[in-house]
C-alpha cells in the first residue's frame, strides 16, 4: 500500500509492506513564509498531521519551521510517542501562522550533517 501525501512545501511517500521495520529518523522543513497563506498552509499542516500519525514509536523527528526567522519544534530529536506527536501538534497549531519572508538556507544550516543528503 502507498499512501502520498503532497503539499507546496511537503512530500511524503510512504509505502507499507510485510518487511522488516527500520527505526527512521525525520527531519520535517516546513516553509511558513506569506507565500503559504490560506489554503497552502491548512493543506500542509494536514499533510505533517498525516506523516506524523504514520510513524512507529521507535521512529525520531523533529520539526523546523521558517520563513524569515527559524522556529524548532525540540532542540533535539523525539522519539515518536503518543505524547511527543500530541506535542508536535500543537505547536504546529499555534506556529504554524503564514508570514514574513522565505529564508531557507537558515534551517538548512542547523540541519546535523548526518541528516543531509545530495539529490544528484
Amino acid at each position: 500500500m502507498y499512501i502520498y501525501i503532497y503539499s507546496k512545501c511537503l512530500f511524503v511517500l510512504i509505502c507499507v509492506f510485510n518487511l522488516q521495520v527500520f527505526k527512521k529518523e525525520i527531519i520535517f522543513i516546513i516553509d511558513i513564509s506569506g507565500s503559504m497563506l490560506g489554503k497552502l498552509i491548512e493543506d500542509t499542516k494536514n499533510a505533517l498531521f498525516a506523516a506524523l500519525s504514520k510513524l512507529n514509536r521507535d521512529d525520531s523527528f523533529n520539526i523546523i519551521a521558517f520563513n524569515g526567522e527559524t522556529y524548532l519544534f525540540s532542540k533535539s530529536m523525539e522519539l515518536a510517542s503518543e505524547d511527543a506527536v500530541e506535542r508536535a501538534t500543537e505547536w504546529i497549531n499555534v506556529n504554524f501562522v503564514a508570514g514574513g519572508g522565505t529564508n531557507i538556507s537558515r534551517p538548512l544550516s542547523t540541519v546535523p550533517l548526518k541528516y543531509c543528503f545530495s539529490l544528484i
